[in-house]
């Protein structure tokens, strides 16, 4: 097994290089990172309804699909995310087997951690580790994320429902009380912490050789990063198909309305409203055809004058935005 060197903190690059990782590299691999400040969605979730979209938008928060399954994990510094790529004639995926060394970790190091439910580690019942795996020909890749020392408020926000109904097939999310690991035992930095685990998982997976990334795997990372995982059409037009309900108060009367959902294109409309001062019909025709992102809505309400600019990130344009996400 090859140890990969990852100091790259910026999200898209860490998540394109697992990838880069799965499909070039003919070895068995062990990888540890931390992320920027990001959301990480399952391959067949919606993009639009596991990322609180206001918060996400106003923060400038990154949401990006990965290729595993799974459901929504954030990224920031004071996370370690661990990847492990295995080579097999009969690959499968078996979390507990995957997580039984990081398990091992944290007991030897003094916590109580267990394996609990399909693919969490738990310490004394708290969940600190969400996990997925992807299997690609003879090879399956596990990570999972240990919240080590993490923005907890700023998680919970991330991926805060907004309320919205949104009437689909696709993989949700379940939710789940979490704490950090530094919040279990004092004095213990996150580098030690990491460090130590570093160490551990090396020797359990006998590593030989440690190795970084070369300036041509990172410009096969960076094509990826561009004509993938920084591109609407992976990152939420990939979604699979969904209905979404809400509604908008205006002066006391309220729209309800709903959209048909199809790879990322509203396809239909539907609202019931007493409201005239919203030209509504004019406005619901002109979403039809639009992908249901932020960005694209925005710029709709801006042409009917019902925002004051296209900026998701300035919060003044949320109050009929929000609506729609």
């Amino acid at each position: 097994m090859i140890f990969f060197q990852n100091f790259h903190t910026d999200p898209f690059f860490n998540i394109a290089a697992e990838e880069f990782l799965l499909k070039y590299i003919d070895e068995d691999v062990l990888m540890l990172y931390s992320s920027d400040d990001s959301v990480i969605v399952g391959k067949h979730q919606i993009s639009t309804f596991e990322a609180n979209q206001q918060f996400v938008s106003l923060n400038k928060i990154p949401v990006i699909r990965r290729i595993s399954g799974g459901g929504t994990v954030f990224h920031d510094s004071g996370n370690i995310n661990f990847m492990i790529i295995t080579k097999s004639q009969n690959p499968d995926i078996d979390f507990s087997k995957h997580t039984k060394p990081v398990i091992d970790f944290l007991n030897k190091a003094g916590y109580n951690a267990s394996f609990k439910g399909k693919n969490d580690i738990r310490i004394d019942d708290w969940k600190v580790s969400g996990n997925a795996a992807h299997l690609f020909k003879n090879k399956t890749l596990y990570h999972g994320t240990l919240l080590f020392d993490s923005n907890l408020e700023k998680l919970n926000n991330s991926i805060k429902p907004s309320g919205a109904v949104f009437e689909t097939k696709a993989v949700q999310s379940n939710r789940s009380n979490v704490r950090n690991i530094s919040d279990f035992k004092s004095g213990v930095s996150k580098h030690l912490f990491f460090e130590n685990l570093k160490d551990y998982l090396c020797k359990y997976y006998a590593v030989k050789t440690e190795i970084g990334f070369s300036q041509n795997d990172i410009l096969i990372i960076n094509k990826l990063i561009n004509d993938k995982y920084k591109t609407d059409e992976w990152n939420y037009h990939y979604s699979p198909d969904y209905v979404f309900r809400n509604y908008y108060l205006f002066n006391d009367l309220k729209l309800e309305f709903r959209l048909r959902v199809k790879r990322g294109l509203i396809e239909e409309v539907d609202y019931n409203t007493a409201l005239t001062d919203l030209k509504t019909d004019e406005l619901f025709k002109s979403l039809l055809g639009v992908f249901h992102t932020p960005e694209n809505v925005i710029k709709v309400l801006f042409e009917k004058d019902l925002v004051i600019n296209v900026d998701t990130s300035d919060f003044r344009n949320w109050e009929l935005l929000r609506s729609f996400f």
